[in-house]
């Protein structure tokens, strides 16, 4: 005989079910997700500016070093000669210093550097080649990566000439790292390794002027402390504090975004800020794949995730044709030949005479011996590391309707199984009823 009593459990079951229901659709990707992931690369640029004296062997051996040298990095060597025409900006910035052969560092923002490197006489391969991985790593860069790695994100503090700054400046930073890490168990996804503080002395300020000239401040901003937040792959999130600016508040402010979902509508460039100089090799990307559970460099997860940034920001309701191509974080758009352009040929009214199909027009057209999207997309799947295994595949270009959630199916079915499950209970329920009475 079943008692009212489990009736009423199994109506309580069915209820806590369809209260879960909805949090299946939330995203499981979260910001520090995102900043693993390079959509639209906007590099460095290292310009190797040179005249006609210059050796024609050095120049050799500077394009050769230069890109073994920079390979994983993200700076791109650039090689012009005085002479050649364009690059007006870079050769503005050295219209003070006629000095030639010279290195000029360029940030994605258009900030110029003159880097000082002694390319006169006769410099060896191994001088030029330590000069050139200098420019894109430093042993403190190497700490914060692995840092990134490893934590939540990484406070850089850079001291100041003041040392009461300096002490109030820290301990505000301290106290914002403590907040988020008493609350990590409260994300939405978990990351196992709270922030950490990385500091950043005046002496050692001395030997890191491309990293803290990355991030925006000169020699002359050395006067007073600064805390700066990077995370994910070398990536600076929100402005860099500086003096009073440093409180608690609004350091955890911008260390508490980075825990939340990449649904959360935030402003893309602040959230995506640009990435120090680093050099990010095999290792970081085999470490970083199999702490995310993903490979940030997969296209499949750069879709995906382009694709629900574009949602978060536009809302739950956009319609993929009312708003801007899902893949322009990628850096670049597609569209089927059933959508693309097409010339229409209107034929005289008086002669018929055959007309050849018209070829899509736009950056879209692919040639005849290119494989099909299906293929590619077979392709891409099938080469995918390990990693990716733990990732759900997905269409950047889902269908118009296409909203459900991939649990939408197994849930209603569970839901449908509990309710079949209920009335049974209930009918069994009144026969005993029934029979005892």
């Amino acid at each position: 005989m079943i008692r009212p009593r489990i009736f009423t459990s199994l109506f309580g079951f069915a209820a806590l079910i369809l209260t879960l229901a909805p949090a299946s659709d939330a995203c499981r990707f979260n910001v520090r997700d995102v900043g693993f992931v390079e959509f639209n690369r906007k590099a460095y640029q290292l310009y190797f500016v040179y005249d006609d004296s210059t050796p024609e062997t050095l120049t050799k051996s500077v394009d050769t070093i230069g890109f073994a040298a920079l390979l994983d990095g993200n700076i791109d060597l650039v090689s012009i000669q005085t002479s050649d025409a364009g690059h007006d900006a870079v050769m503005d910035f050295l219209s003070s210093t006629p000095d030639r052969p010279a290195f000029v560092l360029e940030s994605p923002e258009g900030d110029f550097k003159r880097i000082p490197c002694d390319l006169t006489g006769n410099t060896s391969q191994d001088a030029l080649w330590t000069a050139l991985e200098t420019i894109a790593s430093s042993p403190k860069r190497t700490e914060l990566m692995d840092d990134c790695l490893e934590h939540y994100g990484v406070a850089l503090f850079i001291e100041g000439n003041n040392p009461a700054a300096n002490e109030a400046a820290l301990g505000a930073v301290k106290a914002a790292v403590d907040k988020i890490a008493g609350s990590m168990d409260e994300l939405p996804k978990e990351v196992r390794k709270p922030p950490v503080i990385a500091t950043l002395t005046a002496e050692d300020a001395k030997a890191e002027n491309i990293l803290l000239w990355s991030l925006g401040i000169g020699d002359d901003d050395l006067s007073m402390p600064h805390a700066a937040i990077l995370y994910g792959r070398g990536r600076r999130i929100g402005k860099v504090l500086s003096g009073d600016e440093i409180s608690s508040s609004s350091v955890f402010e911008i260390l508490s975004v980075i825990g939340q979902s990449c649904e959360c509508g935030l402003d893309r460039d602040w959230m995506m800020g640009v990435q120090v100089p680093l050099i990010w090799d095999q290792d970081r990307r085999k470490t970083a794949a199999e702490q995310l559970g993903f490979d940030a460099d997969s296209p499949l997860i750069q879709a995906e995730i382009s694709q629900i940034m574009e949602i978060g920001r536009r809302g739950p309701n956009a319609r993929v044709e009312d708003s801007e191509p899902l893949t322009a974080f990628m850096g670049y758009t597609e569209m089927t030949l059933a959508n693309a352009p097409m010339e229409v040929v209107e034929e005289p009214p008086t002669q018929i005479e055959k007309v050849d199909p018209v070829e899509p027009r736009g950056e879209s057209s692919k040639p005849e011996n290119q494989p099909s999207d299906q293929t590619m997309n077979d392709q891409a799947i099938a080469y995918a590391p390990a990693a990716v295994g733990a990732a759900r595949p997905s269409n950047p270009l889902q269908q118009e309707n296409e909203a459900e959630s991939p649990y939408t199916i197994p849930v209603i079915v569970l839901c449908a199984t509990v309710c079949m499950a209920l009335c049974a209970g209930g009918w069994i329920a009144l026969r005993s009823r029934s029979h005892s009475a």
